[in-house]
């Protein structure tokens, strides 16, 4: 069960120490790929340990809970432009007619809001995306921090359905034609993108939550990152219908699964989403999503802001759109909503405070135009383990590696990086990793050697050592093991190591920090990570076009050599294209010269 985080728990991630990473085992280290401000801005934070410590002490009886954030207002701040995304145009106002304000007596008062779609059916699906806001953090010495952030991205595919119910579970196959975003942290600019072999993408709804998944293999994490964040699923847009004639005016609502996966959060603590029937003109049907509270005991209207929680964190939302219904093709054909977002801090994330719109254009095909049987027949076929993981080349740092989704990358650095697992709401582990260079493989430390440093490391928080092991890994790598319990600030943790060493003298440190209140739900998903874990040396930009010139050189001198190997020699009187004597290179000096692709 997803739990919600108390008032104080919000402003209570304050404590900064980075003690694991400091030691001479690991260095600094904490890892989705980001980019150097945003890296800087989460080791302000602290470690793991730190902000788990100050949660769980900022839950207990004592704890201040009398303050509650600031939510945004519909229209959000001053600086932001716009409200509600404005309607595609109906067809008498694309032709300069104007919709009356109220319908006239003949105008239809009614209508069925139903969808006509079925098993087989496909869309073309374009949407846009504009967000900009904050990222909040509090720091060390509790000072809150912000640094701007803005977004901007763009997707269209085709999308063909190969289950739907209504009511039920939902299945698509998408052909993406364009997926990408631009994210602006600071003076950085990042450009995550959905490349060509990742382009047949499921989106799969069992009626509590959306998974998304390439039937081709795993995605990179910044793959998967950039799809499943993505609020306002296609496959999940017709569950904002009432399925049922509406008159004018009439309202209804959604239910709490189908709300939480619309804005992709974990769970719902207060739903007061409503829609309206606005408007029935030339055959289309608009449709207004607005928040209303409930009344309270006293008569008074009630907050309106959703309340939601995702990964740890409590996120606050308000929220207004709209959406078009033909009602002759009896389909869904747009969506437009803008959102404000307060989300607050969490042991695996900073705060975000934003404002975004989204629009999203669906245009019915008569049949799929590239998702035909022949295509989709081969991306059908039962959801195997692997193609759920999601894999990740360091964008700066020396090594590759898969993991599951339960582990959320929060930092990629040249020589350090982090994950931190979430299960149901809760930060449970992070795993730490650093770079040790090259070593010496004579002077390779001991494994008694090893765990001296870690109990150096660990100080005062050290407890006792559980296990410890060295054996070879998967691809041939010495792997010390260890296994050390201890507490953070009377909270009990877990730390477990593993030393990497290749038969080059590469050598990386992996450090997982687990919560021992749950070790229990704690799967050993790590252990993936240890497993698939590949050091990989990067080579210098300057001696690799130095070596690719020098290649280049030789193959073009071997070829000048045989060109003139075929020459006569002068003053012999022979004709060199006739002459059997002439001298002529030999072929296995040929096949040896380096080729100018090497």
């Amino acid at each position: 069960m997803t739990r919600f985080a108390s008032r104080s728990t919000r402003r209570s991630f304050r404590r900064a120490a980075l003690f694991a990473l400091s030691t001479a085992i690991l260095g600094a280290a904490l890892c989705a790929p980001r980019d150097a401000a945003a890296q800087n801005a989460d080791s302000k934070r602290g470690s793991f340990a730190d902000r788990v410590g100050a949660a769980l002490r900022n839950q207990g009886p004592n704890a201040d809970r009398s303050k509650k954030p600031a939510v945004p207002s519909p229209n959000g701040p001053q600086t932001r432009k716009g409200a509600v995304p404005a309607p595609r145009p109906l067809p008498s106002q694309r032709f300069g007619a104007v919709a009356p304000a109220q319908p006239a007596a003949s105008a239809p008062q009614s209508c069925l809001l139903q969808s006509s779609r079925k098993i087989g059916s496909a869309d073309v699906v374009e949407i846009s995306l504009e967000a900009s806001g904050d990222v909040v953090q509090t720091t060390y010495d509790g000072q809150t921090e912000r640094a701007p952030m803005e977004v901007v991205a763009g997707f269209k595919y085709e999308e063909r359905y190969e289950l739907y119910s209504p009511v039920g579970p939902v299945r698509s196959i998408r052909q993406y034609e364009q997926a990408g975003m631009k994210r602006k942290f600071g003076a950085s600019v990042a450009r995550p993108l959905l490349d060509a072999s990742r382009k047949f993408i499921v989106s799969d709804f069992d009626g509590k939550k959306t998974t998304i998944y390439s039937p081709v293999g795993a995605m990179k994490s910044e793959q998967y990152s950039l799809l499943s964040e993505l609020p306002f699923n296609t496959v999940l847009l017709d569950r904002l219908l009432p399925n049922k004639t509406v008159k004018l005016g009439e309202d209804w609502r959604v239910s709490n699964d189908v709300l939480a996966a619309l804005l992709g959060v974990e769970a719902i603590e207060s739903n007061t989403l409503r829609l309206t029937l606005t408007s029935i003109v030339d055959d289309f049907a608009e449709v207004e999503l607005y928040l209303q509270g409930d009344p309270g005991p006293d008569g008074q209207p009630t907050p309106s802001a959703l309340v939601c929680a995702s990964e740890g964190a409590v996120v606050e939302i308000e929220l207004s759109g709209k959406f078009q219904f033909d009602l002759k093709a009896r389909r869904l054909t747009w969506f437009g909503v803008r959102v404000d977002e307060r989300r607050s801090e969490s042991v695996a994330a900073p705060g975000l405070e934003w404002s975004a719109t989204l629009q999203i254009n669906v245009a019915p095909l008569p049949e799929p135009q590239k998702l035909t049987d022949d295509v989709v027949a081969d991306l059908r076929g039962p959801v195997e383990p692997e193609l759920l993981r999601l894999y990740y080349n360091a964008q700066k740092g020396f090594w590759r590696f898969q993991h599951s989704r339960d582990w959320k990358m929060t930092q990629d650095g040249e020589t350090s990086a982090a994950l931190c697992c979430v299960v149901g709401g809760e930060a449970i582990a992070q795993c730490n990793i650093v770079s040790n260079g090259k070593i010496d493989l004579e002077s390779k430390p001991s494994i008694d050697a090893y765990k001296a440093e870690i109990k150096k490391g660990l100080g005062d928080r050290f407890g006792a050592f559980v296990q410890d092991a060295v054996y070879e890994g998967p691809s041939g790598d010495s792997i010390y093991y260890v296994v050390a319990d201890g507490t953070h600030e009377t909270v009990p943790f877990r730390w477990v190591y593993y030393l990497v060493t290749d038969d080059d003298g590469n050598q990386a440190t992996l450090m997982f920090e687990i919560r021992a209140d749950m070790l229990e739900n704690y799967d050993d998903s790590g252990r993936e990570i240890v497993e698939t874990f590949r050091i990989v040396p990067r080579v210098d930009p300057a001696a690799k076009a130095a070596a690719e010139k020098a290649a280049r050189e030789a193959a073009q001198k071997a070829k000048k050599d045989a060109a003139n190997a075929t020459k006569a020699p002068e003053g012999l009187g022979l004709d060199a294209k006739t002459s059997n004597d002439a001298p002529k290179a030999d072929a296995a000096d040929l096949e040896r010269a380096p080729s100018p692709e090497k």
